[in-house]
């Protein structure tokens, strides 16, 4: 296909040539040198992808709907930005593709360095970005996909295309790997006009971007960039919330009803996904690969006072459970972790737990 490509233009027809040589690159990632002189020939280099300061600020947190709230799902996705990594969790639940992704990137150029992504297909993979390979290890064994070139993965695409140099008619080619099918592949994008949406968030004047995989969005045209709208075929996530505080002054979880506080330790954070009258659930960001990944408080009929907790380990990770019972109300969270991690973290877990403290609100 490489050589086909190249007779179309040595024709006179270019177009056609770059279509078959994009054609041959997604669909043979794994033939590393067949790649790598197809990029020479495309003159497509991912270094020269220039990107722009991160436009997001600090500890920001964004709400999408997935579908209807009848039917579909929500996700939420926050962001860590330090001087040397900047760390990324999204979270979809409910819906119809529940997973929970937590990368660490370089803030510099954006290059991934390690994740931890849980779906229905992976429990808990760890993935190990690499020069020249990507690990990726899973209850089913140890996945390795090579690789020589930079790239961007699934899990940075939201952050990544706010960093783009967006201008109607400029076009974009990097690598691009994928958690969900463990798979490289390269990724065209197009800015092709300017639309104005309104969404539950509010009314963007919106970049419409197109995908070599099917995938549309809109990017708002404000400093922000936020990602506004997303759609593939009839999956649609819409923006509905922004929301976030100063990193370095939010450190501890309240509510009003039930009263509660949760003090945050040092380079950890939290959402919350929904409060009421009687409930509020919370998920928290740890440092590394550990995330409670659900804390619910609630007023419940006890006159019980305890503290609990119980580990379980399976399949190489480990599974804290912890409840909490005082004054009428009930706190449970549970926390997930590779083993390897556990021993070294369970202080903090232990920290963490005792530092909850519940009781009836006014």
């Amino acid at each position: 296909m490489l050589r086909m490509g190249a007779v179309y233009f040595k024709l006179g027809q270019p177009d056609v040539g770059v279509a078959i040589i994009q054609q041959m690159v997604r669909e043979y990632p794994d033939q590393v040198e067949l790649v790598k002189e197809a990029r020479k020939f495309l003159g497509v280099s991912h270094t020269s992808l220039k990107l722009t300061p991160p436009p997001w600020p600090d500890q920001e947190i964004l709400t999408y709907i997935e579908g209807s709230r009848e039917t579909g799902g929500l996700m939420f996705i926050a962001v860590n930005t330090g001087k040397k990594e900047t760390r990324i969790l999204i979270d979809r639940h409910e819906g119809l593709y529940p997973s929970r992704a937590y990368m660490t990137t370089s803030t510099k150029d954006f290059r991934p360095i390690r994740e931890s992504y849980t779906s229905k297909d992976f429990t808990n993979a760890s993935i190990t970005f690499e020069d020249g390979a990507i690990h990726m290890e899973t209850e089913k064994g140890e996945h390795v996909v090579k690789n020589d070139l930079q790239f961007f993965s699934e899990t940075q695409f939201f952050y990544l295309v706010r960093r783009l140099p967006l201008t109607v008619g400029a076009q974009f080619s990097f690598p691009f790997f994928s958690e969900a099918m463990g798979m490289m592949f390269d990724l065209d994008l197009t800015v092709e006009g300017k639309e104005r949406l309104r969404v539950a968030a509010g009314e963007f004047d919106c970049f419409k971007i197109s995908t070599s995989i099917q995938f549309n969005l809109w990017v708002a045209d404000t400093p922000e960039r936020y990602v506004v709208k997303g759609q593939m075929m009839t999956l649609v996530s819409e923006l509905a919330e922004i929301s976030g505080a100063n990193y370095s002054e939010v450190r501890a979880l309240d509510h009003d009803r039930p009263l509660f506080h949760l003090p945050i330790p040092p380079e950890w954070f939290a959402y919350c996904r929904s409060q009421g009258e009687k409930e509020a659930v919370f998920s928290i960001m740890g440092p590394e690969y550990s995330t409670i990944i659900g804390l619910k408080v609630e007023e419940v009929e006890t006159d019980e006072d305890h503290f609990s907790s119980k580990v379980e380990i399976k399949d190489g990770n480990a599974f804290y459970h912890i409840e909490v019972k005082r004054m009428g109300i009930l706190a449970s969270f549970e926390i997930t972790t590779p083993e390897a991690r556990f021993n070294q973290q369970r202080p903090t877990f232990d920290k963490l737990a005792k530092g909850l403290s519940v009781h009836k609100g006014n």
